[in-house]
């Protein structure tokens, strides 16, 4: 009796577990198959669990696609480089919007490969915009900023070969054409170029006092000749524009270069050299002036003071110069030495 119960009860046991099982199995089936077959008439739960599941997967193959259009984007060929520049150029011409993605893309490329095709296709586009029209000028005036962002002798020779030739009577492109200018030659890498700009540039050029100032601020001794060369007594463009970057100038290392002009038959390089080593505000440049303010005679006096009244707001090296460099010299006129004397007790002049 003992071993007939226990086999009862595991045989109760086994046909329970066996109908347990069937229904689980049957509730299993209808739920994946309420994910999966979509059923108008049903509003459950089950449904919604479909969605889901189908936007989990959706979601997961998101990341492949930003990962493929971000390398398409960084790693450019010949074909998609040259593609998407028309898309580009004709976007800027147009006023939309520009894929910067692509834009910085593109630099990169150009700065790899210096792609020829692509070069003569952008002095085309160029060539063939119309300036003082709203479209001509959007293209030119992005296509020169592209070019100066390039930064490299290929792109620096092509913006200024365009700039030379075209045109700009009339065009609201020039103002950003300038600032274009004034950016790309910072590192002073196509030094040059910007004077070979310089010298085939008409007088009438909107763009003389940007190239002229590019070539001052990364001067070395062969460049402040360069511009001293314009320098005489015709009042031109280029003359204007050459004078004005001189006194652009801030390295000390180039005060011989500018005070070897003080000696000039030209009076006109002598107040262009003055000129530029008053606002340069260099200790040296200051040791210059005081030198040459050492030889002249009372009529100079003026000139004296507005040189030094120009130095002090510069930079206060020029009254330290005036503090140890003055008093040991003799000047042709005493007067002209209080004058710069008084400089470094006028309460006006901040301490140092």
């Amino acid at each position: 009796m003992k071993y007939y119960a226990i086999a009862t009860i595991l045989i109760v046991f086994i046909a329970y577990s066996i109908w347990y099982d069937e229904g689980n199995f049957q509730n299993e089936t209808s739920s994946n198959t309420a994910e999966i077959v979509d059923v108008p008439d049903q509003k459950t739960n089950l449904a919604h669990s479909s969605k889901a599941k189908l936007q989990k997967v959706d979601n997961s193959q998101k990341p492949k696609s930003n990962s493929l259009k971000k390398h398409e984007s960084t790693f450019l060929n010949a074909e998609t480089a040259m593609q998407g520049l028309t898309t580009l150029l004709e976007n800027a011409s147009n006023g939309s919007v520009v894929d910067i993605k692509f834009e910085k893309s593109l630099i990169t490329y150009l700065r790899n490969t210096d792609d020829r095709d692509i070069y003569n296709y952008i002095l085309n586009k160029l060539n063939n915009a119309e300036l003082s029209t709203p479209l001509g000028d959007s293209l030119v005036e992005y296509t020169i900023s592209l070019l100066a962002a390039i930064n490299t002798s290929s792109a620096s020779k092509l913006m200024l070969d365009v700039v030379n030739t075209k045109n700009w009577q009339g065009s609201e492109a020039v103002y950003l054409v300038k600032k274009a200018i004034s950016r790309f030659n910072r590192s002073g890498d196509f030094t040059e170029l910007v004077q070979q700009a310089y010298a085939e540039s008409s007088d009438t050029s909107p763009y003389l006092n940007e190239l002229a100032t590019s070539i001052a601020k990364n001067a070395r001794g062969e460049q402040v000749q360069y511009l001293f060369d314009y320098i005489d007594s015709k009042e031109s463009a280029k003359n204007i524009a050459a004078r004005n970057a001189l006194n652009t100038i801030q390295t000390e290392s180039l005060v011989p270069n500018i005070t070897q002009h003080l000696s000039s038959d030209s009076t006109e390089k002598v107040n262009v050299a003055l000129s530029s080593l008053a606002n340069m505000g260099q200790y040296e440049a200051a040791s210059a002036l005081i030198t040459w303010s050492a030889a002249q005679s009372l009529e100079a006096k003026s000139t004296v003071a507005s040189l030094f009244e120009v130095a002090l707001r510069r930079s206060p090296s020029t009254k330290r110069a005036i503090k140890k460099e003055v008093l040991p010299i003799q000047f042709a006129n005493n007067e002209i030495k209080g004058l710069i004397l008084s400089y470094v007790t006028d309460k006006n002049i901040e301490e140092d």
